[in-house]
Formats: C-alpha cells, sequence, structure tokens
C-alpha cells in the first residue's frame, strides 16, 4: 500500500468549437470529434447574457426550454449527440465555447 496519492490525469482534449448564440433562432454546430472515447462536454458561457443548449443529431433545434447555461458558467457533461445547439432568450446575443474530450476540462 502507497501512501502517495494516486497520479491525476488530464482529460485528452479532442477538439473545441464556439457558437454565436442568438436569440429567436437556433444555431447548430457539428461537434469536433467521435463519441468514443470522448464522450464529455464541457460548455462555457463566455458572454453576460444566459444561453439554452441542446444535444441531437443534425437537425437539432434549441428552444428556451432546453438546459440552461447561465452567462459566466462552464458545466460538464456526458455527450449524447453529434451536434448541439443553442439560443439566448428575449433579444439577448452570447457566445458558447464547447470542449470536447475523455473527461471535463
Amino acid at each position: 500500500m502507497s501512501l502517495l496519492p494516486d497520479a491525476v490525469v488530464a482529460p485528452v482534449l479532442a477538439g473545441q468549437v464556439a457558437i454565436s448564440v442568438v436569440a429567436t433562432q437556433s444555431t447548430s454546430v457539428a461537434l469536433p470529434a467521435k463519441l468514443t472515447p470522448y464522450n464529455v462536454l464541457t460548455v462555457i458561457n463566455t458572454g453576460t447574457k444566459d444561453a439554452f443548449f441542446l444535444q441531437g443529431d443534425q437537425n437539432v433545434a434549441a428552444l428556451t426550454t432546453s438546459l440552461l447555461i447561465p452567462a459566466g458558467a462552464k458545466l460538464s457533461f456526458a455527450a449524447v449527440g453529434t451536434y448541439v445547439a443553442a439560443i439566448a432568450g428575449g433579444t439577448d446575443t452570447t457566445r458558447l465555447v464547447i470542449y470536447q474530450g475523455n473527461g471535463p476540462v
């Protein structure tokens, strides 16, 4: 039994995409890599307005009832689709940066 802590292994980053999010129209983009083994997304809202986010196929469209990504927030979760979409509420605009890897960024 070792008294040393286990080594910390940094996640492997497969790529990133960004979405300029606007109100009234969902914007979608393909993820940069295959889901296996890159099955974790880290989404960062780099803007000052909230965004709504959804995963799916090439036809995915986010709604204002989709997952809320608050302004300035960073969320990580399992990737379940090959495309992501986002929309802003009201007349707002913001920007999401999405990292795809084998663990949270």
